[in-house]
């Protein structure tokens, strides 16, 4: 059965489970920060949701060929990419000029 000790020890463990329940996990955004879409090589983009290797290398050849992004809705234009794809990533998603 319990003695003292044990009882203390799963009284402090529920409680603990009691604060950290209901809290949402660390968004992407926290954990990563967000992904410069005129920056981010192809390993970057693959952290986005729904976005593969091919939909990666998409946004690079997009960004070299035709131009650079000036808003988060350009995104938007790259084959392969999209409403439900934006709508997921658009939060973390930037679009800043420059280096990483």
């Amino acid at each position: 059965m319990f003695n003292k000790k044990n009882l203390l020890f799963s009284i402090i463990i529920f409680i603990f489970v009691i604060s950290v329940a209901g809290k949402p996990a660390m968004s992407r955004e926290i954990l990563y920060g967000k992904v410069n879409i005129n920056t981010a090589d192809r390993h970057e983009l693959v952290t986005l949701g729904g976005v593969d290797f091919a939909k990666a290398d998409a946004v690079i050849k997009y960004r070299e060929t035709i131009r650079k992004f000036e808003t988060v809705e350009e995104f938007l234009n790259v084959p392969g990419i999209n409403e439900d794809i934006f709508n997921i990533n658009k939060d973390f998603i930037c679009v800043k000029p420059g280096k990483k």
